[in-house]
């Protein structure tokens, strides 16, 4: 019998990525602001829609988990936030009309959670890593 020439083995290469620097608490905050004002004028234009409501919950939990990765990943960062911000409530505002004090007072409520929220994780990530 001939002998098989045997495939030499590849020789596998350490895939080394580069460590991701912690978020500022500038970065941090700015990112809770952002994605709070976001989540909050989604929520007020998909409420608007003609749709189910299972299907509004599933499009906003999409849209709000897709920028949350994009900010970790650091895909969207410093002015782009708040070009996303102009266009979805510029989109909004065409959606819902004459309603602008509402998507205001809508915005910032989401501010304001958004940031108790991701100041409370925080808080809580820092006390659980000093003691463990």
């Amino acid at each position: 019998q001939p002998a098989a020439n045997p495939v030499p083995a590849q020789p596998q290469q350490a895939t080394s990525k580069t460590p991701r620097t912690p978020f500022s608490i500038l970065e941090y905050l700015s990112s809770a602001v952002f994605l709070g004002c976001e989540g909050a004028l989604l929520a007020f234009g998909l409420a608007h829609l003609p749709w189910p409501i299972l299907a509004q919950g599933g499009i906003w939990l999409l849209l709000a988990g897709g920028l949350a990765w994009m900010q970790y990943q650091r895909i969207i960062e410093k002015i782009d936030l708040a070009i996303l911000v102009g266009i979805t409530l510029l989109v909004v505002g065409v959606i819902t009309w004459p309603n602008f004090e509402a998507i205001a007072i809508f915005a910032i409520g989401g501010i304001c959670i958004g940031v108790a929220i991701g100041s409370l994780f925080r808080l809580v990530y820092q006390l659980l890593s000093k003691i463990l």
